[in-house]
């Protein structure tokens, strides 16, 4: 499990060093996941993504990230 201090800065993770790349690369796919409406999934990400992800964790990220944001929504009413 990550530090508490680790999930403080995910907004500023670029400037992170204790991220790794892999990590920083999926918290910027989230990022466009989650806002798709306004930030899309860019072939310069999807293919920043690829190269430290395979299709299928590729795949694994996307439908991760969907069930966590339907989670919320549904808890929250924001959907």
């Amino acid at each position: 499990m990550k530090k508490k201090t680790e999930y403080i800065l995910i907004d500023t993770c670029e400037e992170c060093e204790f991220y790794k790349e892999a990590e920083k690369i999926a918290i910027e796919l989230t990022e466009h996941v989650t806002f798709i409406p306004t930030k899309w999934v860019l072939d310069q990400l999807y293919q920043r993504v690829h190269y430290h992800y395979d299709e299928k964790q590729y795949v694994e990220l996307v439908l991760m990230i969907n069930q966590i944001r339907a989670d919320k929504g549904i808890r929250f009413g924001s959907i």
